[in-house]
């Protein structure tokens, strides 16, 4: 009921409540264990959502869907935390339960990509098509990985090639917000911002509030012409549809010390450091914001006037 109703903060008690009543089915109390694992780790508490994933994963009476979910977001989370090896063993262990599951070879290929390992990725991605042809994500995240495999191999005839797929992709699965939003990063990628800018449009229109489609959007625009207002707009927009939006506040952090707005920067950092999710995330905004810190210090101690140095920032923009 919760979760229909998008209330997200009462998910995780409401689970509890699930797994601790004696009255539940040990189906329900799995199924409600896998959700509370998940929300754990939407919100940063790592310890807490490996537990429950352990609770499944260790115990062969749970359905093996069940016990595939939590492998896969186990195998995720070790490769968060930059224990890549460890993770893919997760991924072999749900493998080995469950060879037919497609998502197995989409989350293994997303890892591959992060990794730069595109030849793999594009297998594990061309698996994950084969398995379940209908999911319109999945057969864009194998353009994807096509994509990048050509760009970096700068083969002309698979680029060409690749960007009839993501034509392909756009017609077979209109209503699928992926096929607009990675298209319009890859004619980024490409300088190709005003069709870039199309694709961001329709991928919005599809999907109003998924805030990352903004930041993205607001990134964009300032490779396209600078326009830094425009950008903040967006972020801003972000925020709105999703306060918890840490790319929205870091990138706004971004901006603001470009701008000489050192204080306001620091401020945005703080917020994008309560929402982090994984430890190498928490390593590069608590950098970002020590540098805002240590060119305040720096600012203060050789009396520079930060107001002064914001405006001259402003003026070179």
């Amino acid at each position: 009921m919760a979760l229909d109703a998008q209330k997200y903060e009462e998910i995780i008690p409401a689970c509890t409540e699930e797994i601790e009543s004696s009255e539940s089915e040990s189906e329900y109390k799995m199924e409600a264990t896998l959700l509370r694992g998940t929300f754990y780790l939407l919100i940063g508490m790592v310890a807490e959502a490996l537990s429950d994933f352990d609770t499944l994963i260790k115990n062969e009476d749970v359905n093996v869907a069940l016990r595939v979910n939590a492998l896969i977001k186990k195998a995720s989370l070790n490769v968060q935390s930059e224990n890549a090896d460890k993770g893919f063993e997760y991924f072999n262990e749900a493998e080995k339960l469950d060879p037919k599951n497609a998502d197995i070879y989409h989350q293994r290929g997303q890892v591959y990509i992060l990794l730069e390992r595109l030849e793999e990725a594009t297998k594990e991605f061309g698996m994950a098509v084969k398995l379940a042809p209908e999911q319109g994500m999945t057969y864009i995240q194998k353009c994807y990985a096509e994509y990048r495999l050509a760009f970096v191999t700068q083969n002309q005839m698979a680029l060409f090639t690749v960007m009839n797929d993501f034509n392909n992709a756009i017609t077979k699965f209109p209503e699928c917000v992926e096929s607009y939003s990675v298209m319009a990063q890859v004619l980024t990628e490409q300088q190709q911002f005003d069709q870039a800018d199309s694709f961001f449009d329709k991928a919005i229109k599809i999907a109003p509030t998924m805030a990352s489609l903004y930041v993205h959007r607001g990134i964009m625009v300032l490779q396209w012409n600078g326009d830094v207002q425009k950008a903040v707009d967006y972020m801003h927009t972000a925020i709105k549809v999703d306060e918890k939006c840490e790319l929205a506040y870091e990138t706004l952090g971004t901006i603001e010390v470009q701008r000489g707005n050192l204080d306001k920067a620091v401020e945005l950092f703080e917020k994008a450091l309560q929402l982090a999710k994984s430890e190498p995330e928490l390593i590069h905004l608590y950098a970002l914001r020590n540098a805002a810190i240590a060119q305040i210090n720096v600012a203060t101690k050789l009396g520079i006037d930060m107001s002064s140095l914001s405006a001259l920032a402003s003026g070179m923009q």
